[in-house]
C-alpha cells in the first residue's frame, strides 16, 4: 500500500495553494449561518438546510493525472495520513481545523453546546435515518449521567428532525450504544449508575426504540442484569452485536457468548469464553464472529478469536503481533480480508500481511506509551463502492480519509475525526464538529 512520490514533488506548491484556498473558503461559508436564538430545536434542520452545490470531482480517478486533479481538494494522500512517523514534535504541520472539502457538502449545523457523535448503523436504516448522539457540555451534568445525553434522529427523506431523550422511561436507566436491526427495529443497550438506588433487583439489558411515542422502553424478554454485579467494580458491560437474522449477540466477560431472538423473546447461552474481557467484536460477511480479548497475550502475541455459530465452535483464528493492529475496530470487506486498521490485515485463512512501510519504527514509538504515536488509524466501514474508511482522532495528523484498495490510492479529507455513516441511496454522511455533510459515491 504506497505511493508514488517522483510526481507528487512537481506540484507540491499547486496543491498547497488549493488546499488553503479551499478549506479557507468553506469554512466562512460554513460560519456564514446560525441557528436563531428563537428557534424551536425540533424543527431546526428544515430551517437551515443547506443545497450547497459544488464542482463534482471524479472519486475514482485511474489515471495518475485524474487523481492528481481530485487530490488538490485533499490534505494529503493517504500514505500522509496513516503512515507518518516523526521523530520528535516539531516534525509535523499543524493543519488546525479543516472541514470535510469537495465533494462533501454541508448539510445542516447543530446547535452549539453540545458534543456530536454520528452514530454507525450495521444495517442501512430503513428509514433512511441519521442518527446522532449528543453530549450536552451546556447542562453540567456529569458524562456518567445519562441525562446529560439524548439523540438527534434526522431523515433524510423528509429533511426533518426529531430530538429523543435516551433515558428509558422513567427507570433511572438509559441507553448506552445502539443496535439497527435489517427490519428496521433500532435496539439500545442498558446502562445504569452504580451510584444510586434503584427499585428493582435486576434490569433487562435491552431496551427498544418505539418510532410512534419516540421513546426507549425495556424488552422485559431480553437477558436481565442483576444490580448488585453492576454495582461490582469488577463488572465489566457486555459486549453486542446484532446477526443478519435480527438475532442480538452479547459477549460477558469471564463468562460466555449469548444469543437473544427478539422474535422468540428467548436468550440462550451458546458456550463459555476463555477469560478476559471481549473487544474489537466483529459480525463477518461469513456469518462468523471475530474478537480479541483482554488481556490475552504473551511474549508479544496476541490471539485473534473466530467463533462459528451453525457449528457453535469457538477456536484461535490467527495469532499475531500484539502491536501489528490499531485503532479501536476492525472490520471484514467484500473479499473476506478482515483488516486491522491500517497496520495489517488477515485473509479468510488468518495469514497476516503487515502494510506498514515502516512498521518496526512505528512499533517502536508504540511501544513506548508515547500517546502521540498509540493511536493508528481505526477503520470505520468499506462503503459499497469498496473504498475503506478510515479516522484517527490523535494529535499528529489526525483526520478522516479513504481508502481504494484497487487503485492504491486515497484521501485525507478533513483534520476531523468521527464515524462514517452510508446511507440506503449511497451516500456517506459525516460529522465534523457540529456540522453534518454528506457525499455521494456517484460523484
Amino acid at each position: 500500500m504506497g505511493f508514488s512520490d517522483d510526481w507528487r514533488e512537481v506540484k507540491i506548491m499547486k496543491r498547497k495553494i488549493a488546499i488553503y484556498f479551499l478549506g479557507f473558503c468553506l469554512i466562512l461559508d460554513a460560519c456564514s449561518f446560525s441557528i436563531g436564538e428563537s428557534l424551536d430545536e425540533k424543527s431546526f434542520v428544515e430551517n437551515v438546510f443547506m443545497q450547497n452545490e459544488q464542482t463534482n470531482v471524479n472519486q475514482n480517478a485511474q489515471s495518475e493525472d485524474e487523481f492528481d486533479d481530485y487530490n488538490e481538494t485533499c490534505l494529503g494522500l493517504f500514505n500522509d495520513f496513516s503512515y507518518q512517523v516523526v521523530d520528535d514534535y516539531t516534525d509535523y504541520i499543524d493543519r488546525g481545523d479543516v472541514y470535510p472539502l469537495v465533494p462533501w457538502t454541508l448539510v445542516f449545523e447543530l446547535p452549539l453546546g453540545t458534543i456530536n457523535t454520528l452514530i454507525p448503523e450495521e444495517y442501512s436504516n430503513t428509514k433512511n435515518e441519521i442518527w446522532i448522539g449528543r453530549y450536552h457540555t451546556d447542562l453540567g451534568i456529569s458524562p456518567l449521567d445519562g441525562e446529560a445525553y439524548d439523540i438527534l434522529i434526522y431523515d433524510v427523506e423528509e429533511n426533518s428532525s426529531t430530538i429523543v431523550s435516551n433515558m428509558i422511561g422513567s427507570t433511572g436507566a438509559w441507553v448506552s450504544n445502539f443496535l439497527f436491526s435489517p427490519d428496521g427495529t433500532v435496539w439500545g443497550t442498558t446502562k445504569w449508575s452504580k451510584y444510586k438506588d434503584y427499585p428493582f433487583e435486576s434490569i433487562p439489558i435491552l431496551s427498544i426504540y418505539n418510532q410512534y411515542t419516540h421513546q426507549f422502553e425495556l424488552d422485559e424478554n431480553s437477558y436481565h442484569i442483576p444490580i448488585a454485579l453492576v454495582n461490582d467494580d469488577s463488572w465489566d458491560w457486555p459486549e453486542f452485536l446484532i446477526g443478519d437474522e435480527g438475532e442480538i449477540w452479547f459477549f460477558i466477560a469471564n463468562d460466555g457468548i449469548y444469543n437473544y431472538l427478539p422474535n422468540e423473546g428467548s436468550t440462550t447461552r451458546k458456550i463459555d469464553l476463555p477469560d478476559g474481557k471481549p473487544f474489537n467484536v466483529l459480525y463477518g460477511n461469513n456469518g462468523k464472529i471475530y474478537f480479541f480479548l483482554w488481556p490475552d497475550f504473551n511474549e508479544g502475541s496476541r490471539n485473534i478469536y473466530e467463533y462459528e455459530p451453525k457449528e457453535n465452535l469457538l477456536s484461535i483464528f490467527s495469532t499475531i503481533d500484539d502491536g501489528s493492529y490499531g485503532g479501536s475496530n476492525i472490520i471484514m470487506d467484500n473479499s473476506n480480508n478482515i483488516w486491522l486498521g491500517t497496520i495489517s490485515i488477515l485473509d479468510s485463512m488468518g495469514n497476516q500481511t503487515i502494510l506498514h512501510p515502516q512498521y518496526e519504527k512505528d512499533l517502536e514509538k508504540r511501544m513506548q506509551r508515547d500517546s502521540e504515536y498509540w493511536s493508528p488509524p481505526t477503520v470505520l466501514l468499506e462503503s459499497s463502492n469498496g473504498y475503506l474508511w478510515f479516522s484517527k482522532s490523535r494529535y499528529i495528523d489526525k483526520g478522516t480519509a479513504w481508502y481504494n484498495p484497487k487503485t492504491d490510492q486515497g484521501c485525507w479529507f478533513t483534520t476531523f475525526s468521527g464515524n462514517i455513516y452510508e446511507d440506503l441511496n449511497r451516500q456517506m454522511w459525516f460529522l465534523a464538529d457540529n456540522k453534518l455533510y454528506k457525499y455521494a459515491l456517484e460523484q
